[in-house]
């Protein structure tokens, strides 16, 4: 039987072990590894592109998050020329708020620039929609699936 793991921001979940990881999305964006050869999976959710103001943990920030991410994922047995991403969230779902900065677009184009630096193909994406999603990843499989909230 697969574990469950929920994660939330800031959380990065690595697993060689058949797993279920859950988690949701508003602006948010969580990027999926898998790489089936090895069938390691992992998921992690991020909250901003970069510092905008102020100390923030570096997995709260995109492209740090992404590199802990594929550094997790070697540490137990992927191979880093094998991974597949997929990518959700970043949704515009903050009504009323500034609407100069779109923290869900600006997630998004940040995880897109991160794997495309360390050129691991994007297979999949469900982004930038106006509701929150509660995302569903199997490490076993790298199936991903989506429920809108």
């Amino acid at each position: 039987m697969e574990k469950k793991i929920i994660i939330t921001i800031g959380d990065i979940c690595v697993s060689r072990e058949p797993a279920i990881i859950q988690t949701v999305l508003g602006s948010c964006v969580s990027t999926c590894l898998w790489d089936e050869r090895s069938k390691v999976g992992g998921m992690n959710h991020f909250m901003l592109p970069k510092i905008l103001i102020g100390p923030m943990r570096d997995v709260c920030l995109g492209p740090e998050s992404i590199e802990k991410l594929v550094h997790e994922m070697q540490r137990v047995g992927a191979d880093r020329h094998r991974l597949r991403a997929k990518i959700f969230g970043g949704g515009r779902v903050l009504r009323g708020l500034n609407q100069n900065i779109d923290v869900g677009t600006e997630n998004v184009i940040a995880a897109r620039e991160m794997l495309k630096v360390l050129r691991i193909p994007v297979i999949k994406e469900c982004t930038s929609t106006a509701f929150g999603l509660k995302l569903i990843f199997y490490t076993a499989t790298g199936q991903a699936f989506l429920k809108s909230l």
